[in-house]
């Protein structure tokens, strides 16, 4: 019986993003130029965060999808938007120590240990520290959170604050858009990537 009602939950998701990307196809076509904030954004929001999310994977594989799809795969060392030397889904230091620098050149097969080994971390911070149950949904979204920001930052947030206190996900999601800043020579700087990721982190949270 489990098992099927698994099934009815993700045939219904699936059936939801295609109907979603048909009427954001549609739309595009009527209304051709975007602007910020606005319904087509909020299409392209859930529509994303549908086509990651299916209800018969884990939490693990879901947060594993959605941090993959924001953070990209470089196998040589790149500076990140705060000037951080970066390589892999994301690593700024390997799993000995070392931080990433400038030169530094890996395999896929490297950038998958060391995001595994990070990731595992993030992970079980989150579902280890929290003292409220979580859906599989919302320990995707906190974890990829959690990776990005980093586990010190996510305690100290009114977001994790909140969800610890009780307060429904529906209240607290906002809080994910706030984190969209990174500090550039002593200074909060908007970071595009980070606006856009915010709001899928946050759909993922109230799937």
């Amino acid at each position: 019986m489990a098992r099927k009602t698994k099934n009815r939950k993700a045939a219904l998701v699936l059936a939801a993003a295609f109907l979603l990307a048909a009427v954001a196809f549609v739309w595009r076509i009527i209304f051709p130029k975007r602007n910020e904030g606005d319904e087509t954004s909020m299409l392209d929001d859930l529509q994303n965060t549908l086509t990651i999310y299916n209800p018969l994977m884990s939490a693990k594989k879901t947060a594993e999808a959605i941090i993959k799809k924001w953070e990209g795969l470089y196998l040589k060392a790149y500076q990140d938007s705060a000037g951080i030397w970066t390589i892999g889904w994301g690593t700024i230091k390997y799993k000995n120590g070392a931080s990433v620098k400038k030169g530094d050149v890996i395999t896929k097969d490297q950038a998958q240990a060391e995001f595994e080994y990070e990731f595992n971390q993030k992970y079980d911070f989150v579902v280890s520290r929290s003292k409220v149950k979580l859906t599989d949904s919302q320990t995707a979204a906190l974890v990829s959170f959690a990776y990005n920001v980093g586990t010190g930052a996510l305690l100290e947030s009114t977001l994790w604050k909140r969800i610890q206190a009780g307060e429904s996900a529906k209240a607290v999601a906002d809080e994910f858009l706030k984190w969209n800043k990174v500090t550039v020579n002593g200074a909060k700087v908007v970071i595009a990537g980070l606006t856009n990721r915010r709001p899928d982190e946050r759909a993922l949270f109230l799937v």
